[in-house]
């Protein structure tokens, strides 16, 4: 077994390393049996190749959020972080022009090459960078968030921070109205506040959204199956089937900070004395919460394997329309060129 995304494992799967599971889910004598109305059978998508092999098992999810700070807002005027992109426009430029009590100047949204970020605002909207057949880069939405990228980088309602990991250090000092981040990176923010001393309200939601396209994108951190024996084959299955027991899922998600494809194990997470560590628990409740929402879509990206290469194209056209002053037409173009050959060599 290896640890791996699908995108990894669908590369894996092309060079004949990674065995298709679906026979193990549908075993009559190995499957999940009376465990499958448990699992978050909503996951197996995700990893499913086009063709329909089922190449990694989603045990554990994280999710990227927005983290806000309601007491930042509060100050300048917003009794909520916001729910679509006007409000997101409008709460960043606030934020942009607004001087702290102590002098200090706050910024703007953060804006990051990161790709994942970028898909997060796309599925928000309705959209999608990929339909199973083909890459969607030249559509109305992804034109529509990169023209959200430039705008607020123009208008300074938006910066690039001056490092990796920069954004949430700002967040903790209340420098920031919000940012993205993952799940997994909440012992993160909450420990950058006791560093810098600074006290807010702050809290987790999903991105602002058009009506009816409230989204969350997960991130599937899952295990691949690899050559061996069908003896050997069988017992790494049987693993991977207890790890998603109600019982170990609960251990996971406790000790980790991951949610666990155990829908009764996340159920059994009802207060911080569960969680080994507390001080997360509120963020990971807010963050489940989203998750478990049937109102709230699932997204997750591509399980292909050109998608290793695409992500790096997102991350220059994310570049070229904000500090490099690319035209967003231009970009959207080269990046819909580049994604077409990239899907078209794998």
């Amino acid at each position: 077994m290896v640890a791996g995304f699908g995108n990894n494992a669908a590369s894996y799967f092309a060079d004949g390393a990674a065995v298709d599971l679906t026979p193990f889910f549908d075993s009559a004598a190995w499957g999940l049996g009376d465990m499958a109305d448990d699992f978050r059978s909503d996951l197996l998508s995700f990893n499913t190749l086009p063709t329909g092999e089922l190449v990694a098992f989603p045990h554990q999810t994280s999710a990227q959020v927005l983290a806000y700070n309601q007491t930042l807002l509060t100050e300048l005027g917003f009794d909520a972080p916001p729910a679509d992109l006007a409000a997101f426009r409008e709460q960043a430029c606030a934020a942009a022009a607004y001087t702290g009590a102590n002098g200090e100047d706050v910024q703007g949204f953060p804006i990051t090459t990161d790709p994942s970020l970028f898909e997060s605002f796309v599925s928000s909207q309705g959209g999608q960078i990929f339909d199973g057949e083909a890459y969607l880069f030249d559509s109305e939405i992804v034109t529509t968030v990169f023209q959200l990228y430039a705008d607020l980088y123009a208008e300074g309602c938006g910066y690039i921070p001056a490092e990796r990991f920069a954004e949430q250090a700002d967040f903790a000092r209340g420098l920031n109205p919000f940012f993205a981040t993952s799940t997994a990176g909440f012992t993160f923010v909450v420990q950058g506040f006791v560093d810098s001393g600074y006290v807010a309200d702050w809290s987790v939601t999903t991105f602002p959204h058009a009506e009816g396209t409230e989204t969350l994108q997960v991130f599937i951190p899952s295990i691949i199956l690899v050559g061996g024996t069908p003896e050997e084959q069988v017992a790494s299955w049987l693993f991977l089937k207890s790890l998603v027991s109600a019982e170990a899922g609960a251990l996971w998600s406790s000790s980790t900070g991951y949610f666990s494809a155990s829908r009764a194990g996340a159920a059994s997470l009802t207060d911080a004395a569960a969680f080994g560590a507390p001080q997360i628990f509120p963020y990971f409740e807010a963050a489940s919460a989203k998750l478990n929402d049937a109102t709230v879509a699932i997204y997750s990206g591509p399980s292909i394997a050109a998608q290793n290469a695409v992500r790096g194209f997102i991350s220059e056209a994310i570049a070229a329309v904000t500090s490099n002053g690319v035209a967003v037409e231009e970009a959207v173009a080269t990046l819909q060129a580049q994604a077409t050959e990239a899907l078209a060599g794998s």
